[in-house]
């Protein structure tokens, strides 16, 4: 998984991820490469897709890591670091995207402090300050759940991205209990995630499905690919639901959001639109920080 570049229109462009020279090398060296070795390439894929980008934090989140109570949990045999911010007697936990860690979302944090909730967040395996190189959906969905566990009970789950599709995706693998969730340039199904990845790096799509088939075989049939529709899992979600999205995000196109809400189409679940803030930049854009608070909060 990468930063992810498409038009909203479906046409392709490139940015981000893209143009970083490894994805450059990817490109001249797929085609090549998966005609005289598929299963090699087909790994190598896979070792790609599930080593997230680190980065280094920015000086405009460490007041954040400061200021939290700081713990550890465990999922999958491997230490991952938790956050937590306030006192509040409804908990709210956010889910960062992919590449990211919590304090991604730190400017949510005082204006639902405010509103009487206790945040929690984490950086899941492989980000931030947890340890490791390479993580996946089936992983970073359990560590979901084990912070709604340790955490709970929990009014609501904020995600972003990747973070966002997991937050649906451990609701529906593991069944816990939360009356809301707002999700933030969200996908609408994993499969796409992947063939846009292939498309990005120039990677056939045989070798792309060799790679998704070796990830499910690495969960002895748990994982089903096309069983990932973070549609499907938003109308059987019977809490409220808002869906917030940019109409020039780049990475993750507004449609992916009109997808979800035209699929779950009842009463409860919302999409606020937005311009010009991104894939990223939306996540400190004061209005949809008020919206998302207000969301939680609406009957508290």
């Amino acid at each position: 998984m990468t930063d992810l570049v498409e038009s909203a229109t479906g046409a392709s462009t490139r940015g981000g991820f893209a143009d970083k020279p490894v994805a450059k090398f990817a490109r001249s060296l797929f085609p090549a490469f998966a005609r005289l070795a598929p299963n090699a390439a087909a790994n190598l894929a896979l070792k790609l897709f599930l080593s997230p980008p680190r980065v280094k934090t920015p000086s405009w989140e460490r007041p954040f890591i400061e200021s939290s109570a700081p713990g550890e949990l465990t999922v999958h045999g491997r230490p991952f670091r938790t956050y937590s911010w306030g006192n509040g007697s409804r908990t709210i936990v956010m889910c960062h995207s992919w590449g990211g860690r919590a304090t991604q979302l730190g400017n949510f944090i005082k204006p639902l402090n405010d509103a009487g909730f206790r945040v929690v967040g984490f950086d899941a395996p492989a980000h931030g300050s947890s340890k490791g190189k390479q993580t996946d959906m089936m992983e970073y969905s359990a560590a979901v759940n084990e912070v709604v566990a340790n955490f709970g009970p929990v009014h609501g789950v904020l995600g972003h991205s990747f973070g966002a599709g997991n937050a649906l995706f451990s609701w529906e693998r593991f069944g816990f209990d939360v009356p809301r969730m707002a999700l933030i340039g969200c996908f609408s199904n994993a499969t796409w995630v992947t063939e846009r990845f292939g498309e990005i790096l120039g990677i056939p799509n045989s070798v792309m499905r060799e790679m998704r088939a070796t990830l499910e075989t690495r969960y002895g049939g748990e994982l089903n690919w096309a069983s990932l529709d973070i549609c499907k899992f938003a109308q059987k979600f019977q809490g409220d639901l808002l869906m917030v999205h940019d109409r020039d995000d780049n990475e993750i196109p507004h449609f992916h959001a009109e997808r979800i809400v035209e699929t779950a189409a009842r009463p409860g679940v919302t999409l606020m639109s937005t311009r010009k803030q991104g894939h990223r930049r939306i996540l400190r854009d004061q209005q949809v920080v008020a919206r998302v608070t207000e969301f939680f909060s609406a009957d508290t």
